[in-house]
């Protein structure tokens, strides 16, 4: 019975120095959560470009002529040079536009603007403040798996925070606010200002290093 428990506290003892190994060894190693993946023809860059305009907001101006052409509805997808018969036209709320004539009536396809301010909606810094708690949580259990053995290595650490943490983003892209103008909505067809193709929420993954 004696050699027994000598035996159990010999084992212990060799156990806790390999978690302190372990531990150390997380200090040298992090994981980075954001849009980490390309989609289709978006390259990483120009997602996480448009994760940083959610985050601070953007002001877009014409580089090129001196409105911004905001689509209606009736003209989907196409550009203004794509359809023809397209003149200028002020609006009965005074608004700048194009439109053209059909079958009798004034069709107003597009809006003008000199610029658009893009509202900043927070999504790293408000969704870090309503997850810290919960990362902090599971970060200690799998802490607590290297210390009582069930674990032999620091990276299910990190990899469980980063797959919470991309979670937690794409779920914070679901519900964002303010929420879209009318116009971007009616064009849309849904009121989800950083959803539109889903591209942006499916480039959301997490890397540890």
């Amino acid at each position: 019975m004696e050699g027994a428990i000598l035996m159990s506290e010999a084992d212990d003892f060799n156990h806790l120095g390999r978690a302190i190994e372990i531990l150390s060894e997380l200090q040298h190693h992090t994981v980075f959560v954001g849009a980490l993946k390309q989609e289709g023809d978006r390259s990483i860059d120009f997602m996480q470009m448009l994760i940083g305009v959610s985050e601070t907001g953007a002001t877009i101006q014409p580089s090129h002529s001196k409105y911004l052409t905001i689509p209606m509805p009736v003209a989907g997808k196409r550009k203004a040079r794509e359809i023809d018969g397209l003149f200028f036209y002020t609006t009965k709320a005074g608004k700048p536009s194009l439109a053209r004539q059909e079958n009798g009536k004034l069709v107003v396809y597009f809006l003008l603007a000199e610029q658009v301010r893009i509202p900043a909606r927070h999504l790293l810094t408000n969704t870090v403040k309503r997850i810290r708690p919960h990362v902090a949580k599971i970060a200690a259990e799998e802490v607590s798996k290297v210390l009582n053995g069930t674990s032999t290595s620091w990276k299910p650490i990190l990899n469980a925070v980063g797959e919470y943490v991309s979670i937690q983003m794409k779920r914070a892209m679901a519900n964002a606010s303010p929420k879209n103008a009318p116009i971007t909505a009616a064009n849309k067809g849904f009121n989800n200002p950083l959803i539109d193709t889903g591209a942006m929420q499916r480039s959301i993954s997490w890397v540890v290093i």
